[in-house]
């Protein structure tokens, strides 16, 4: 009559066995890896009038967007809300009508400033600007008496030009300005009685004012749209007929 609690002690063991087996197998088992820590780093590279920002994420995912502040040297401010993947990156266009700009996130302690990249490239232009190019050929025609004269302007030279950028929201403005211009002159007849004059013009400022535009496509461009000019200070000498 004990034999059944024999049979019972003698399954006892058997059973602590099989549990302890089964528990340290769990215990074997790797715990999950972490995701690593969200890794940013922030750049800006100016591009003829407008700067490529890009946020680039070399860590694991974040749990939400950036907040970048950009600042220009105009006093204008942005926010930016930018949130990379993983080993990703985000990238996005800032106008530069505003002037230099320093970008900075400060929960991320992130970074970035560019120069006036737009009036870099102006500056460019201005350098290969040929002041002859601005110049209508004929700059006048004059008749007088039974002639007619073309007036042609030749060899123009300046001082170095300037330039400012006049900056508003709705838009960007270029005035540049040539100063102490002086050239040839010359009045071509319009038949074999009408002989050529010849002179020389000074002018103490010419003042141009032109519009900006900047294409913001794939290759961005710079270039001056529709212009006016105020001339100061014209001072004409022509010898013969034409002259004073």
């Amino acid at each position: 009559m004990y034999q059944p609690c024999a049979m019972r002690r003698r399954w006892l063991p058997v059973a602590a066995v099989l549990l302890v087996l089964f528990t340290s197998g769990c215990g074997d088992d790797d715990p999950a890896t972490p995701a690593p820590e969200p890794d940013l780093k922030l750049s800006l590279a100016p591009h003829n009038g407008v700067l490529d920002l890009k946020l680039r994420n070399d860590g694991g995912p974040m749990s939400g967007a950036a907040a970048l502040v950009a600042a220009f040297e105009d006093g204008q401010r942005d926010t930016l809300y930018l949130q990379p993947g993983a080993a990703d990156s985000v990238s996005c266009r800032l106008s530069n009508i505003h002037g230099c700009v320093t970008v900075t996130s400060e929960a991320w302690g992130l970074e970035a400033s560019a120069d006036d990249c737009l009036k870099d490239s102006l500056e460019d232009m201005m350098d290969s600007l040929q002041l002859d190019s601005l110049m209508p050929s004929p700059v006048a025609i004059l008749d007088i008496g039974l002639c007619t004269y073309a007036i042609h302007v030749d060899n123009l030279d300046s001082d170095p030009v300037t330039f400012e950028l006049v900056r508003s929201d709705s838009g960007l403005t270029m005035r540049y300005v040539f100063r102490n211009l002086h050239g040839d002159l010359r009045g071509v007849g319009s038949n074999w009685a009408c002989a050529d004059q010849y002179g020389d013009v000074g002018i103490t400022s010419v003042v141009v004012e032109a519009d900006i535009d900047i294409d913001e496509g794939g290759n961005p461009e710079v270039s001056l749209g529709e212009a006016e000019a105020a001339v100061n200070g014209l001072d004409v000498n022509v010898d013969g007929i034409l002259g004073s």
